[in-house]
């Protein structure tokens, strides 16, 4: 069961959720010869992601896929991998820690069905299974590209899905399955801003299902944590 985790603020949250990415990816690392870690986009992960830079970890054993992505290039301010590259991969770059083999963009140039497939092939080449996954609740309980009362949540695919008819734009979208998530070796859930209030109440609901609330599927995952500022 997951453990919800409050803090007085966000920067607080943000220095505790880089402790524990820190100690899931050495704890997976000490068993595995490499971890995939599964990101996600937002404002959420922005500062994360910029503290994450200054973690000695053994990145070149860390393979960076997305949890889910727009369909857009990826050099677009709408892409969550140039969020990431922005904010982390440049930086790691830089500093010679990391390859760029090591990351795992979708190939929103190519058609959704041959980019799916491909992506699918990659995941699996390096293991199929998340070591660790960070991911963030939407304002109305979605997870990933996983939409409350939406076929999205209902898919219980192997791999990654495509989400072509989003509740919210763009409607194109590419996810990890809830299967996927829910199989995550450990898992981080951050609900922060009061902008998520309802969300994290819906989370907290035992009578609301994961259908009209996707962020519960982290109560399905091994290891997993729910960090939230919101009191």
């Amino acid at each position: 069961m997951a453990e919800i985790i409050r803090f007085c603020n966000v920067e607080n949250l943000h220095k505790n959720a880089v402790v524990l990415i820190e100690n899931a990816l050495n704890e997976y690392l000490r068993l595995n010869d490499n971890a995939i870690m599964a990101i996600c986009g937002g404002s959420s992960v922005a500062g994360i992601f910029t503290q994450m830079a200054n973690l000695e970890l053994e990145w070149e054993r860390v393979h960076f896929f997305m949890a889910d992505e727009r369909l857009v290039p990826i050099d677009n301010p709408d892409s969550n991998y140039k969020l990431a590259m922005d904010t982390l991969f440049k930086r790691l770059q830089e500093n010679g820690k990391l390859n760029e083999a090591n990351l795992h963009p979708f190939r929103t140039d190519l058609a959704v069905e041959e980019g799916l497939a491909k992506y699918n092939r990659e995941f699996i080449e390096l293991g199929g299974k998340i070591a660790l996954s960070l991911l963030s609740a939407g304002p109305d309980g979605h997870i990933a590209s996983l939409f409350p009362n939406h076929p999205s949540v209902s898919d219980f695919s192997t791999g990654y899905i495509a989400v072509d008819n989003s509740p919210k734009p763009p409607a194109g979208r590419i996810s990890a399955s809830r299967k996927m998530l829910e199989e995550a070796a450990s898992s981080i859930l951050l609900v922060t801003g009061q902008g998520k209030a309802d969300a994290l109440r819906n989370i907290e609901t035992e009578t609301m299902s994961i259908e009209g609330c996707p962020s519960k599927i982290i109560y399905n995952a091994n290891n997993s944590y729910i960090l939230s500022d919101i009191q």
